[in-house]
């Protein structure tokens, strides 16, 4: 008796490429994005930016400026600090984003490089493009507790706050089980 074995498909297998509207919508989320974070949000930073800068300038200028201010050194010293600390964080922004929207928006026009020379230096490009990316979300945490007494007093009183509570909340525990 002979067993008769189907035959098995011979048709190559092939890549469908997306629906025009799928690659049309992966498109324009791809510029979107580059073009909200590389381009309008570092111009928004840098024009409020500019505007803070203007507006000290000319109330420093000010004829009669406001006794508040002359009678307490502090507030002005408080004052002038936190405008620096927003104008170092909105050049600190523009400047890490720049890296990772060049990279995002090459990779949206142009393949990866095949050559192995080229291939390693937008690797390492990409690499530092990343981390200057993600550390952009943590910098102004860093910047505010390296730079500011004020501000790392606050976050002592709250984290001494936040132990403290748990402590309260662990001994209520041990309490209501015995």
């Amino acid at each position: 008796s002979t067993t008769v074995v189907p035959a098995t498909s011979t048709k190559p297998v092939e890549c469908k490429t997306p629906s025009y509207a799928a690659v049309f919508v992966l498109i324009f989320q791809g510029y979107y994005f580059a073009l909200f974070n590389g381009a309008i949000v570092p111009l928004c930073l840098s024009i409020f930016g500019f505007l803070i800068y203007r507006n000290v300038r000319l109330s420093r200028q000010r004829t009669a400026p406001l006794s508040n201010i002359n009678n307490n050194p502090n507030l002005n010293r408080q004052n002038l600090h936190l405008i620096i600390m927003v104008l170092v964080q909105s050049c600190l922004t523009v400047i890490l984003n720049i890296p990772y929207m060049t990279v995002y928006l090459r990779g949206l026009r142009y393949s990866v490089p095949t050559d192995q020379y080229h291939l390693l230096l937008y690797l390492i490009f990409v690499y530092l493009a990343r981390w200057f990316w993600f550390s952009n979300h943590a910098k102004t945490f860093y910047l505010n507790s390296l730079s500011s007494q004020a501000f790392r007093d606050a976050l002592k009183q709250q984290l001494f706050h936040v132990i403290r509570q748990s402590r309260v909340s662990i001994v209520a525990r041990i309490t209501n089980q015995s």
